[in-house]
């Protein structure tokens, strides 16, 4: 059980990624798909602040990301959430339609910040 709360990071490729489907639901559907998007993913991501080993270990060629994690983006199933989990931090790695080529766009993820 840890002492404290993890703090949630969202990497740089990961808010790219939130943003491009943003913009994807905003005109391909509407605008208030879209904002229900975001607070969907908001709210995905607090369920796993409180329960970080909840998401499925995915294994990946790329050695920054060693113990990289998926869920999905509740209400919007096809969007998962990749994401890695430290002592301190739960950090967003990316957010990408699972019908994509993840492993090439994995690779562009960056690597959890060092510890502090």
């Amino acid at each position: 059980m840890r002492s404290s709360p993890l703090r949630l990071i969202i990497k740089p490729r990961a808010t790219e990624d939130l943003g491009e489907q943003f913009d994807y639901y905003a005109e391909q559907a509407s605008l208030e798909t879209a904002i229900r998007f975001l607070d969907a993913a908001q709210a995905s991501f607090e369920d796993l602040l409180r329960m970080p080993g909840s998401g499925v270990r995915r294994e990946t060629e790329n050695p920054a990301l060693q113990g990289l994690r998926q869920w999905r983006v509740r209400g919007f199933e096809a969007i998962l959430i990749f994401y890695q989990v430290t002592e301190e931090a739960l950090f967003i790695a990316r957010v990408l339609h699972g019908a994509r080529d993840l492993d090439a766009l994995l690779d562009e993820a960056d690597a959890p910040l060092p510890e502090e």
